[in-house]
């Protein structure tokens, strides 16, 4: 499922049991951990911890959760394991393409 699937399920079923000026508030605690979240990316690190954009996106999501905006079973659907192990195979690559100096052989 997609990020804007998720927003709009989550929105959908807060609406149906929140009162409206709570769904309001927990609206906003979404967007300011989404704002906040993607500052620290724009930046490529916190400008008031030490947290790099990992670290941001790591936080960012236990805030999610742990506000309630969205539960840990939807957080866990929406998780794309073919996006992960893609670019963890990447990671894998460009690992070993190091180690063997094939980056010094290109650059040269």
């Amino acid at each position: 499922m997609h990020g804007r699937a998720v927003v709009l399920k989550c929105t959908l079923v807060l609406k149906s049991y929140l009162k409206p000026e709570k769904v309001v508030m927990v609206l906003f605690i979404q967007a300011l951990i989404l704002l906040l979240t993607l500052l620290v990316f724009a930046l490529g690190k916190s400008p008031v911890f030490r947290v790099d954009r990992a670290g941001a996106a790591i936080i960012g999501a236990v805030l999610t959760v742990s506000t309630g905006v969205i539960s840990f079973d939807q957080a866990a659907q929406s998780v794309d394991y073919r996006t992960i192990i893609l670019l963890f195979s990447m990671m894998i690559m460009a690992a070993y393409l190091n180690l063997s100096g094939f980056f010094q052989l290109a650059g040269n």
